[in-house]
């Protein structure tokens, strides 16, 4: 009995023993672990593609723009006058006059004279602020209007999307200038080249635009058609039956002298078909002549 219980408090003495020293070598595992310093992540910055900065700077900068570009109210004018007058000539320089005062000019003129009516055009582009002005000044001119008609044109919606996307293009550009500064191989170089080549291309279109857009804004257009009646225009008398007799032998004889040098114009053609006739005829008089009686 002594022995069991010796044997029983030997067995559990080893086996504290074991746990301490098992407890100590986690300890200082721990404790190491604890000591190390941890690995950080050296931050990089990554080279997008064109592709990749022309759309990450395209969807940044619509998104800004949205709420920061605001214009007033961009209409586009347009009138059309036709009206008669009393005197040609002096309309057109009262026309003249009513666009000089009027801070305006004249882009186009044409004038015809068909012997019953003189006839004349003009474009005129006018400030905006001026164009109901000038309208009823020239108007004034008239005797007799014959039509009027006004129209206008809301483009203040595309006038916001050409100034955005133009902002747009040229910070895409100057991320394209930037990436060019970086590139160290030659393709890397030529292709940024051939984007920035591109969006150049598009920003001249746009800035195009946005200059003839402004334009038409700022000026407004007036094309004017007036005219002047000659009431001694007399209408050339009728031809007599003799007249029209000698007409009709003059158009005959000017007729045949066509027909004439038609054919001479063909020559060879004819020279084939009368080679064509003539074999087809002496075949038809062989044939004739080889058959029994």
């Amino acid at each position: 009995m002594r022995c069991i219980i010796l044997i029983t408090l030997l067995l559990l003495w080893s086996c504290g023993n074991r746990s301490e020293k098992g407890a100590g070598v986690g300890d200082s595992e721990l404790g190491l672990e604890r000591n190390e310093a941890p690995e950080q992540d050296i931050p990089t910055t990554k080279l997008l593609s064109p592709q990749e900065e022309d759309f990450k700077q395209v969807k940044q900068t619509q998104d800004t723009d949205k709420d920061t570009v605001e214009i007033g109210k961009q209409i586009i004018r347009i009138a059309q006058l036709n009206f008669q007058v009393q005197d040609f000539k002096e309309a057109t320089e009262k026309i003249q006059q009513v666009a000089k005062a009027n801070q305006a000019y004249i882009s186009s003129a044409n004038e015809r004279n068909n012997g019953y009516t003189l006839d004349g055009e003009m474009v005129v582009r006018v400030p905006s602020k001026n164009f109901d002005k000038a309208i009823k000044e020239i108007l004034e001119i008239a005797i007799y209007v014959n039509f009027k008609n006004e129209s206008a044109e809301d483009v203040t919606e595309e006038f916001v999307d050409v100034i955005t996307r133009l902002k747009t293009k040229r910070e895409v550009e100057k991320r394209y200038l930037e990436i060019l500064s970086r590139a160290k191989t030659i393709s890397e170089i030529l292709e940024v080249e051939e984007k920035l080549r591109v969006i150049r291309e598009e920003i001249e279109s746009r800035e195009g635009r946005l200059k003839y857009l402004k334009n038409q804004v700022q000026f407004s257009t007036i094309h004017l058609n007036y005219y002047q009646t000659n009431e001694k225009y007399q209408k050339p008398p009728k031809a007599s039956f003799l007249n029209k007799v000698g007409e009709s032998l003059v158009e005959g004889w000017e007729g045949l002298l066509g027909f004439l040098i038609g054919l001479v114009s063909v020559w060879p053609l004819l020279i084939a078909v009368a080679g064509v006739a003539w074999w087809w005829i002496r075949r038809r008089k062989k044939k004739k002549n080889q058959t029994p009686t």
